[in-house]
């Protein structure tokens, strides 16, 4: 596992959706895009409180998912996620 995850292919689709005029939510402000982990929050459960509370209300699952996947303690909330379960 590379250190960032998928920050990369992350902060590509977060830059690309943000430039095509749809609403991103980031870790920062003003992210640089030099910088992969500014563009998204960790798939952690602190990551994901962390988007919450900065507005988000659909996740963008750019990850590997399984079972016990902390995304899955918000699957009862007000968040809609994309991806899928194996």
């Amino acid at each position: 596992m590379k250190i960032g995850g998928y920050a990369d292919s992350s902060a590509d689709i977060a830059f690309s959706l943000g430039k095509s005029g749809v609403n991103i939510i980031t870790p920062i402000d003003i992210p640089r895009t030099t910088e992969d982990l500014e563009w998204s929050f960790p798939d952690t459960v602190d990551g994901i409180k962390d988007a919450i509370s900065r507005g988000a209300d659909t996740i963008w699952l750019n990850t590997v998912l399984y079972s016990g996947h902390p995304i899955e303690s918000f699957k009862k909330s007000n968040v809609a996620s994309l991806g899928s379960y194996r």
